[in-house]
Parts: structure tokens; C-alpha cells; sequence
């Protein structure tokens, strides 16, 4: 098989160049780069019938997995972001190395660092005498990102989106007719009752509901309860007072 050479100057370089500013530069049949390709303006890249227009492989059988990367070169943190794939995990990396999400062969897709929290009551059955008063969930089951503050019984979202919160209030030792309910509030003010029960003589009562709510970067969201009734108790535990969210998107 014969072969052309092309050699450069002093410099190093070999310049393929055409004849006017503005035209093309077609090379046909396949190429092969051995070292670093560098493309300094706009790339499209297609192929037959649009599939397979790039390919990124390792062709090595060690299941190092293929990545490409992706950079802002005007970050002075150096931030990049990788997207690759390994054995049967496709990864999207993001700040270098943070797994931002995975997907399966299968299709199962996981957010290892979405925010999302479950927090409850400790024992102790508090009573109530003020209306209306912030449940105190001090305890947490899970907290990814430690955006639920157990000091100040606060959620405090850390980026702008949908939120899903869901919460089981569980009182007892209500008057006969008397009522409880449970409201969220946002940055300090009442955004919305999620759960309202009456109560029909003694015994526990339980409101469990959900709420979906936009909130923007550092907006807060907190449960209170209250009631008509002077005096009654929550049930305090793992079982009876709790409160969940996530980041929908």
C-alpha cells in the first residue's frame, strides 16, 4: 500500500489551507489521529443517515470506560464536567467529580446528591399552648446536602425549583369538636394548610398530605401547627410526626 507524506517546516506544523477565505476544505475517506486533535472554531460532525456522527471509545479491556470531556475554559476554578460510560453505567459527572446522575442499561436513573430529607419529632410528647406553633423536628432519618436544619426546623432550598413535601402530623388530647390543622410556611410567612382534621371526643387524629411548591435559592420552608383548643399534645416519635421533601426539578 502505497503512502503520501507530508512534512513541515521548522515550526512543526503542516497547514492545509485553501485558496479564498470562506472556503471548504474536504478530506475524504477515513483519518486517523494519533495525538491530540485540536479544533479551535465551530465543529459539526455528522454521519450516514445521522447516527453515529461521533464516537467516543476506549478500546482497551480493563472496563476503564470511555468519557468525554467538557470544559469552560473561561473558569479560573477550572471546572469540567464529564460524561462517560462504563461497563453497563453511563455517568454524567459534574465540578470535576461529583455523579451528578447514572442510568443503567435498563433505563434506572439515580441522583445520588438530589436534595431530599426526612426529619421527625424526638419523644417527648410536647403540649401546645400557642397558636400557632412550629413543629420541633430535631431528628433525621436521611438529610443528602444537609439542606434541613435540625436546629431551627428548617428546610432551605439550595437551588430554584419544584419541591415536593409531605407531612403526617399526629396530635391527641383535643376537646370534643375542636379542631387541629397543619400549615406550611415560607420564608416566615403561611403559605398553605396541608392537613385539617375535627376531633369527635378523645383519642389520636392524623392529617398526612403533600404539597408541591416553587421556591428560589434560599427560600425556607417550615411546619407549624395549631387549633382552637387551649391545650393539647403531639405525638412525638419516629412513627407519628414527620417530615419529608425532595427537589422534583
Amino acid at each position: 500500500m502505497s503512502k503520501i507524506r507530508i512534512k513541515g517546516d521548522t515550526s512543526g506544523y503542516v497547514d492545509l489551507e485553501t485558496s479564498a477565505t470562506g472556503s471548504n476544505l474536504s478530506i475524504g475517506g477515513n483519518t486517523t489521529v494519533t495525538g491530540t486533535a485540536a479544533i479551535t472554531g465551530p465543529a459539526t460532525i455528522s454521519g450516514p443517515n445521522n447516527y453515529e456522527g461521533l464516537i467516543v471509545e476506549n478500546t482497551a479491556t480493563d472496563f476503564a470506560g470511555g468519557y468525554m470531556k467538557i470544559r469552560d475554559g473561561n473558569s479560573t476554578a477550572g471546572q469540567y464536567t464529564w460524561i462517560g460510560r462504563n461497563s453497563d453505567i453511563t455517568y454524567v459527572q459534574s465540578s470535576n467529580s461529583n455523579v451528578a446522575m447514572q442510568f443503567t442499561n435498563a433505563g434506572i436513573v439515580t441522583k445520588e446528591n438530589q436534595p431530599c430529607f426526612w426529619a421527625y419529632m424526638p419523644s417527648g410528647n410536647p403540649t401546645i399552648t400557642v397558636n400557632p406553633t412550629k413543629i420541633p423536628y430535631t431528628l433525621t432519618r436521611f438529610n443528602v446536602g444537609n439542606h434541613f436544619n435540625t436546629t431551627n426546623n428548617r428546610f432551605i432550598a439550595p437551588v430554584e425549583g419544584k419541591y415536593l413535601f409531605q407531612v403526617n402530623h399526629n396530635v391527641y388530647g383535643l376537646s370534643d369538636d375542636q379542631y387541629f390543622r397543619t400549615r406550611i410556611y415560607v420564608n416566615g410567612s403561611p403559605y398553605g394548610i396541608l392537613g385539617y382534621a375535627k376531633a369527635r371526643g378523645g383519642g389520636d387524629h392524623t392529617t398526612n398530605d403533600s404539597m408541591l411548591i416553587s421556591l428560589s435559592p434560599s427560600d425556607y420552608v417550615e411546619v407549624f401547627t395549631s387549633s382552637n383548643d387551649t391545650s393539647y399534645q403531639m405525638s412525638a416519635g419516629i412513627d407519628w410526626n414527620h417530615f419529608s421533601g425532595f427537589l422534583v426539578g
